[in-house]
């Protein structure tokens, strides 16, 4: 299980990579294999969580979820 200071370095990983590749789209296993580099364990929780705080979108193409930044200016960043 990754530990709360784990999640928060992996979400800040996925955001810096997202701003730097705002139309950038892909699945949890990519976004370990090839964004970031880390476990897919911990990308999950990540995802998780900011998924929750509506920052990524998320789109199922059956097999399994696509994520991407929520480029939805309406939405509040909670802390």
């Amino acid at each position: 299980m990754s530990s709360d200071h784990e999640t928060k370095i992996i979400k800040k990983r996925i955001m810096d990579y997202l701003k730097r590749f705002p139309e950038a789209k892909d699945s949890p296993e990519g976004i370990a294999r090839w964004w970031i580099k880390c476990p897919e364990r911990g990308v999950k929780k990540a995802i998780k969580e900011l998924d929750r705080e509506k920052r990524l979108t998320k789109i199922d193409d059956g097999t399994t979820n696509i994520y991407g930044l929520n480029d939805y200016k309406g939405h509040k960043k909670r802390s």
